[in-house]
């Protein structure tokens, strides 16, 4: 849902144009998601007062992997969002978006376990390029969440594809007492989001879709068709 404030006149024209001054609410769900990207990154040079409502509950991918090893919602979709909001004119900000977008290798050179580790430990450490370029005290914040992530992975985490923003993000929900609000709050203001962003629920939950064949479909990876094969009986009930 959408709202503006009033309509301004363009002098030139005599046109009136449509202003979202005072609040413009979202309420939006996992699929498209780069299309959502693309749209809140042009959503916030018209308003700075939009809500973000994220679906917490992607079961596939690099999200899978943090979910099953710590019983935590999915953070993907947030980490997406505050990075789509954040102000591109603030020092250091275009640095942050690109190690929260960034992904460690998942095959290939680069791909084996110790490799992995020892970036993460490059990472950890505030040697690794991504991260070096991060000022302070944004940088140390970051190092101290992925720390916490670090201290707290399985000896068996598979880091392959992993997203390095989804780490950081786990970190500081671990490092918060399994808190992802604290985490949002404090994210939205060290990289100005221009917006509110909130998870739906904090749980761990996952969709369950009910089939007209009369099966139960469970994690929204099988729902959606996107790594598996597409439903082939009608969904009744989500």
């Amino acid at each position: 849902m959408l709202a503006g404030s009033r309509n301004w006149n363009n002098k030139r024209t005599g046109k009136a144009r449509f202003s979202l001054n005072y609040y413009c609410y979202w309420v939006l769900g996992d699929r498209n998601t780069s299309f959502l990207h693309l749209v809140s990154r042009r959503l916030k040079r018209f308003t700075h007062n939009s809500t973000h409502l994220i679906t917490p509950f992607d079961s596939g991918g690099s999200s899978a992997k943090l979910r099953e090893a710590f019983g935590m919602l999915s953070v993907g979709d947030l980490r997406n969002r505050m990075i789509a909001l954040a102000d591109e004119s603030v020092q250091g900000n275009p640095a942050v978006y690109e190690l929260f977008s960034h992904r460690l290798p998942s095959a290939g050179e680069g791909a084996d376990p110790a490799s992995l580790r020892a970036r993460l430990e490059e990472i950890c450490a505030g040697e690794d390029p991504l991260i070096a370029r991060v000022p302070v005290p944004l940088g140390e914040i970051i190092q101290n969440y992925i720390g916490f992530f670090r201290a707290a992975m399985p000896a068996d985490f598979d880091l392959r594809g992993a997203s390095i923003g989804n780490l950081i993000l786990a970190g500081g929900y671990l490092n918060h007492g399994q808190r992802i609000e604290p985490v949002l709050f404090l994210f939205s203001k060290l990289v100005e989001v221009r917006g509110n962003v909130r998870a739906v629920v904090t749980d761990d939950l996952h969709l369950v879709a009910e089939l007209q064949s009369g099966e139960a479909v469970i994690g929204q990876h099988r729902i959606t068709g996107k790594e598996l094969p597409p439903l082939r009986s009608r969904i009744v009930d989500l």
